[in-house]
């Protein structure tokens, strides 16, 4: 049988805020949502046997790259909720800096040339 501990935790109120809009998102009270992310994050940034991972620049721009596309997916999510119209696909790919996608042409995925 495994034990729960129980403390109090301070934290940034913008913060608070996107683990809120997640939670809801998610359906998960804030307390599990964050018992979620801090879980993720351990097991994201630990070996097995618990030691650290060895490149932390590495892995410090791969959780930029996540944080980056966690507030992106926020967003779209919070303004679907609100009854927005998400981006079309080719306005994704304008905004990420790629051409345009035309009816007929045909995408090819790394390895499929």
């Amino acid at each position: 049988m495994h034990k729960d501990k129980v403390f109090t935790l301070r934290m940034d109120e913008a913060l608070f805020d996107r683990i809120s809009t997640l939670a809801a998102l998610h359906k998960r009270s804030v307390a599990k949502e964050i018992e979620f992310a801090v879980r993720r994050y351990v097991e994201q940034t630990t070996s097995r046997d618990g030691s650290s991972y060895a490149n932390k620049n590495e892995f410090l721009a791969w959780a930029a790259s996540v944080d980056k596309h966690l507030n992106e997916i926020t967003a779209l999510l919070v303004d679907i909720k609100c009854g927005k119209r998400p981006p079309t696909y080719n306005q994704w790919r304008e905004a990420n800096g790629l051409p345009p996608v035309e009816m007929g042409d045909v995408l090819f995925v790394k390895g499929d040339e």
